[in-house]
């Protein structure tokens, strides 16, 4: 993650990682996230005392006592460089699912589409963030045969990020609304930042589109790796019909 160490054993063994002191267990690394209201880095000292192996730090400083000081200029993004490297071990398939609505449900019927009796990891709840993806992506272990990752956006870049993360092999688009359309200014601009989610496609893979929705229909043949269409339209690589 580019981080210096101030302190503690270099050789320490890392088991989990959290950024809640709260859910801390032995061998964990602690992530401390500057937020708006509360500096997760107070919380140091209970993460050590709850058993935590080592804790990254923008303060560059050390107190006594606990575990390995890890130094980094940011936090959210030394997470996510870590978990990016982390996923580079993992050789099974990752899906990688958003849209402007839909994301939760579809992300719980595509993992057990994918499971077919293996055991497939998914990511818990909503945790589709700069932060929840990365926290997601560091629970892949061998023991898992592939996984579904839910992957959100509300700001210009951030679907750029989180896919350098998760780096999916396939990916889920359910459509495109007005979620964070004051942000993002125009349903254009929506659908634009929604597609890195493809940033890290490599020649297997494949964008799964819902073909009801205008704005991802009007993508058909314009996308340079394989797109498959699903819905009610009758040009749907899967449709529909017969629905009551």
């Amino acid at each position: 993650c580019g981080g210096t160490l101030l302190g503690g054993d270099p050789d320490a063994v890392l088991t989990s990682a959290s950024t809640d002191s709260r859910e801390i267990g032995p061998g964990a690394l602690f992530v401390p996230i500057a937020g708006e209201r509360t500096d997760a880095h107070r919380f140091i000292g209970r993460a050590f005392a709850a058993g935590a192996a080592a804790a990254l730090t923008q303060e560059g400083r050390v107190s006594p006592g606990g575990g390995a000081w890890i130094a980094v200029d940011d936090t959210r993004r030394a997470l996510q460089k870590i978990a990016a490297a982390w996923r580079k071990k993992f050789a099974g398939p990752v899906v990688g699912v958003t849209g402007s609505v839909g994301k939760t449900t579809t992300k719980e019927m595509a993992a057990l589409a994918v499971s077919a009796g293996k055991k497939v990891l998914k990511t818990e709840g909503n945790q589709n963030s700069q932060i929840g993806v990365p926290l997601t992506v560091l629970r892949l272990s061998p023991e898992y045969a592939a996984a579904v990752v839910e992957m959100g956006m509300s700001e210009f870049g951030e679907m750029s990020r989180i896919a350098a993360v998760a780096a999916p092999d396939y990916a889920i688009l359910t459509n495109i609304g007005l979620s964070h359309i004051g942000q993002l200014k125009t349903k254009q601009n929506i659908r634009s930042e929604k597609l890195h989610i493809t940033d890290r496609f490599h020649a297997g893979s494949a964008l799964f589109l819902n073909g009801d929705d205008p704005m991802l229909a009007a993508l058909r043949g314009r996308l340079p790796f394989e797109t498959v269409f699903y819905g009610t339209r009758p040009w749907c690589d899967f449709r529909a019909d017969e629905i009551r």
